[in-house]
Parts: structure tokens; C-alpha cells; sequence
């Protein structure tokens, strides 16, 4: 027996939408759309008949939490609001959340990218309790994946995504039928945090870095369309220059060398095995 009157997804984007199907199957989910516009959700997600759509682009879910009365399961995905001290004490009402990154090491924001930057072997993903203090609940199901070398922030984030609702299908049964207790984060483990402002570097490519640092930067920065760290910069020539596009070689075989040159709107570097083209604006 399903041990929630009723069950409230809040969050935003495909994964969210996902999430609110498999939910679905066991029982009517209420989807709080807190990011976009109706006309923008696919179809194949509104016309599904398990979901109950509201569409809270002003913040009418706080109100809604507030006066909720029901014994209610809170799931958030792609969520962007911090939820309020007085909603998540709430005792009827419990919250769950999707985190892209593996916890306790990489809290906040933009994990994947920070966890590139920093030359991580490993990021992953997390479901896990939500308190008051941000992404320092309870850890109830995790999962990782290794980075790989030509790695970027979006194909990273895509993985995360996708092992994130690989877990939530498998333990969905146990999140609605069983009380799980979860497991303490370990506060003596290494945690970073940043904000959604964050940068490396504050957005700027670092000429003294080694090849390898260089190519960290360049594919942290590189979500792709979603422009979560904005576009990289260089200075040079005493100007700062946009990096539209980079191509990053790698040939073990090339000495260890510094070269540069500029050459209209390209900058070759060569260093440290690494060959990197950069178009710049």
C-alpha cells in the first residue's frame, strides 16, 4: 500500500517530466512546472492522464506547500528554487531531491562543470533527503560514472541526467511503499560548493596554466547551449577576447613546448602535448 495521500513533483525540463511518468505508473503525481510556460512542455507529457499539471511561475507552490494537509511525497528535479525553512519542517510532507553530482564532495550548482575544472575522475549522481541547509540531507541512492578525457560539462550533465532517473525507476517502489531511513553525509570528506555566479576561474582562460589545466577550463566551461558558466575569456594583447569555439588536440608524441601565436580571429596554443584552437571574438 502506498503510504502518501498524494504525491507533488516540482522542477522543470525533460528529466523532471521523465520522472513524473515513471511516477505516474504507480500513481497520480501533481506536476509543479516552475521554469517555463505551458505552451513549451511536450505534449506526450501533458496529455499523460496521471498527471495533474500546475503551472507555478510565480511562486504559487509555496502557498500550495503551505497549506498542504494531505501525508505527501515532495520530489524535485531540475528544480531551481531553494525551498523555504518553514515548508521543509513541514511534518507531513516528505522531500526528496534529484542532485547532479556525488554527494557530500560536490554541493550547489553546476557540480559536473567544478568537478571537470578540478580534474575529477569520477561525479555522478545523488537522490537524497532535502533539508533546510542545501543538499546536506540524508543520501538515499547514488551512482557514478567515471569522466572521460574529451568530456564536457553538457555531455557530463546528459549522463547525470540519465542515471538520475535510472535510480528513481528502480527504487520508485521503495520511495512509496517503504520508510527508508538514509544514510548521514560524511562531513570529513573533501566538499566543494558554488553558487549559479560561480566561475572557474571567473570565466577567464589562464595562459600559465599547464596543457592539461587548459583543457579542464575549456571543456568545464563548454555546457553547450545552456551557457550555465556563460561564454570563456582570454586576455591578450591587453584586451579580453571571447572564446567562441576550441578544438583541443592531444599527441603524446609532440614535445613539451610552449607556443602561441594570433593570427586574426584564432589563437593556437601549443603546450604540454596539447594542441588547442581557439576562435576568438
Amino acid at each position: 500500500m502506498i503510504k502518501y495521500d498524494k504525491v507533488i513533483l516540482m522542477g522543470s525540463k525533460t528529466t523532471a517530466y521523465k520522472c513524473a511518468q515513471i511516477v505516474g505508473q504507480k500513481v497520480r503525481v501533481h506536476f509543479c512546472e516552475n521554469n517555463v510556460d505551458k505552451d513549451k512542455i511536450p505534449s506526450c507529457y501533458l496529455d499523460d492522464s496521471s498527471i495533474t499539471w500546475h503551472i507555478c511561475l510565480n511562486g504559487e507552490w509555496k502557498d500550495m506547500l503551505k497549506n498542504e494537509k494531505e501525508k505527501t511525497l515532495f520530489i524535485s528535479v531540475v528544480n531551481q528554487s531553494i525551498l523555504p525553512k518553514e515548508i521543509v519542517e513541514k511534518d507531513n510532507i516528505t522531500f526528496v531531491n534529484l542532485h547532479f553530482a556525488i554527494l557530500p564532495n560536490y554541493r550547489g550548482r553546476n557540480c559536473c562543470g567544478w568537478a571537470l575544472f578540478n580534474d575529477e575522475k569520477i561525479t555522478g549522481a545523488t537522490w537524497h533527503y532535502l533539508t533546510e541547509k542545501v543538499d546536506e540531507g540524508k543520501l538515499l541512492w547514488q551512482r557514478k560514472i567515471p569522466i572521460a578525457e574529451k568530456d564536457t560539462s553538457l555531455s557530463l550533465f546528459r549522463q547525470q541526467n540519465n542515471i538520475g532517473i535510472q535510480l528513481f525507476e528502480e527504487n520508485i517502489e521503495k520511495l512509496l511503499h517503504e520508510d527508508i531511513e538514509g544514510i548521514p553525509q560524511n562531513q570529513n570528506e573533501t566538499i566543494h560548493f558554488h553558487y549559479a555566479k560561480d566561475k572557474p576561474n571567473n570565466g577567464f582562460l589562464d595562459l600559465n596554466w599547464s596543457g592539461k589545466k587548459i583543457s579542464c577550463f575549456l571543456r568545464a566551461m563548454d555546457y553547450g547551449p545552456l551557457y550555465e558558466f556563460g561564454v570563456p575569456m582570454l586576455k591578450t594583447n591587453n584586451r579580453e577576447v571571447f572564446i567562441a569555439a576550441y578544438k583541443i588536440e592531444k599527441n603524446d608524441l609532440l614535445e613539451t613546448k610552449i607556443t602561441y601565436y594570433e593570427n586574426n580571429n584564432e589563437i593556437i596554443i601549443e603546450k604540454d602535448n596539447y594542441k588547442f584552437t581557439l576562435n576568438i571574438k
